[in-house]
């Protein structure tokens, strides 16, 4: 019998783990998470959705030993930007990637696992931001070249 996904959304992200449940708090630290396996380590793959496309992301990986090993997939849509593995403990750098909508962790530990903590991202702005940028600088150039006239 084939388990549904576990789901859980938050504003920023919608997290799917391809395992038995998602746990909060994997390490005893507060916020981090993980996707467990069925025989209850963090050994499953996850699934991070972002709400918004976003940039310099990165986060933190902890609860390692010497058998785990993960590969983070940054997408943006259905478009594979790029990979980075981990199989230590530390920050796990995707800032290279932009407009990342997605991210896909492979788990492929056969220790305990690794638990994800301090995600850091910066919202990629939408266009109608650009577009209001452009109409400020806009009137403000036509105020000045007015004001030149006078």
């Amino acid at each position: 019998m084939r388990k549904e996904p576990t789901v859980l959304v938050l504003p920023n992200a919608t997290i799917t783990s391809f395992g038995s449940d998602i746990y909060v708090g994997a390490a005893g630290i507060d916020h981090e998470i993980c996707a467990l396996s069925s025989n209850f380590n963090c050994e499953a793959d996850m699934n991070i959705d972002f709400t918004l496309p976003v940039n310099g992301l990165g986060f933190v990986t902890s609860g390692w030993d010497p058998f785990d090993h993960i590969d983070v997939s940054a997408y943006n849509g259905a478009t594979l930007l790029g990979t980075a593995g981990d199989s230590t403990d530390g920050f796990v750098d995707l800032s290279a990637f932009s407009n990342v909508t997605r991210i896909y962790i492979d788990d492929s530990s056969t220790g305990a696992g690794m638990a994800y903590d301090h995600f850091v991202f910066s919202p990629v702005p939408e266009p109608e931001t650009y577009a209001m940028l452009l109409a400020g600088l806009g009137l403000l150039g036509f105020s000045v070249r007015r004001k030149q006239n006078v």
